[in-house]
């Protein structure tokens, strides 16, 4: 997820609009795919179903996201419904994901 979500930043280095929203949703999954606690509550079998649950949705948006976001094809509905359900970075800007050091 993290080499598409660099591809995507390259890509797109100055969207605007319903696609920079996209992008910068499509870097929140990734964030919350990659929450250590979802592999901690897995392994240690507190909540594992729901920890496993959740990593497949955010790996499964994300996936989403990308299909849109290459096709051009992007639900403003469907991305207001996800940006409403995980509005956790406000402020994220998928743009960090150009920088060199990734």
């Amino acid at each position: 997820m993290t080499e598409l979500m660099i591809y995507l930043a390259k890509k797109f280095p100055k969207a605007k609009g319903l696609t920079q929203r996209a992008l910068n949703q499509a870097a929140r999954e990734l964030l919350l795919a990659q929450q250590s606690d979802w592999a901690f509550m897995i392994y240690s079998g507190n909540a594992s179903e729901y920890a496993r649950k959740r990593f497949t949705e955010h790996v499964a948006i994300f996936n989403r996201i990308f299909d849109s976001i290459v096709s051009m094809n992007i639900s403003e509905n469907w991305l207001s419904d996800i940006e409403n359900k995980d509005s956790i970075f406000k402020d994220i800007d998928y743009r960090i994901y150009q920088s060199k050091d990734y």
